[in-house]
């Protein structure tokens, strides 16, 4: 009986943890698509700066930034694999019908396991896209800012 228990409670673990990934991506991916949008909005200000003296510097580093930025998040919103567990419902009628609940618990926790790794490496190249395409916006914000104040002291 005690068996039964921990099956039951490797099952629910992993179960929590494949969906608390899985969540964090999409937290991930959605900050993604939100830097995507506001750079593109920014690339159209960038373009309509005055270009004269050294402002053609600050134009020209603004929108490099900025199509870089766009390119990040294209990047990370790129489909990937996504860590599924490698146990279809096909599967698991054809081949394992019938087996006991506990080892029935135990396989899909097993696949799950599997299918988490994955989850988190995908996890940490969007993540790490997501910081670089920040690190980009933040950037071109500070030249942004610095271009409207030196051109408002001349």
């Amino acid at each position: 009986m005690e068996t039964s228990n921990n099956a039951e409670f490797i099952y629910q673990y992993t179960s929590n943890v494949y969906e608390e990934v899985k969540k964090s991506i999409d937290i991930i991916t959605d900050k993604l698509t939100k830097v995507l949008a506001f750079s593109g909005i920014l690339l159209k200000f960038g373009y309509d700066m005055d270009s004269t003296g050294f402002l053609f510097s600050a134009k020209l580093l603004i929108l490099t930034l900025l199509t870089i930025t766009i390119g990040l998040c294209a990047t990370g919103l790129w489909p990937k694999d996504s860590g599924r567990a490698g146990l279809t419902p096909e599967y698991l009628i054809e081949e394992h019908y019938g087996l006991d609940p506990e080892s029935m618990r135990l396989m899909v926790s097993r696949a799950r396991v599997e299918g988490i790794s994955e989850l988190r490496k995908l996890h940490r190249y969007r993540e790490s896209i997501l910081n670089y395409a920040i690190g980009c916006l933040a950037f071109c914000g500070l030249v942004f800012g610095m271009t409207g104040i030196i051109s408002s002291i001349h």
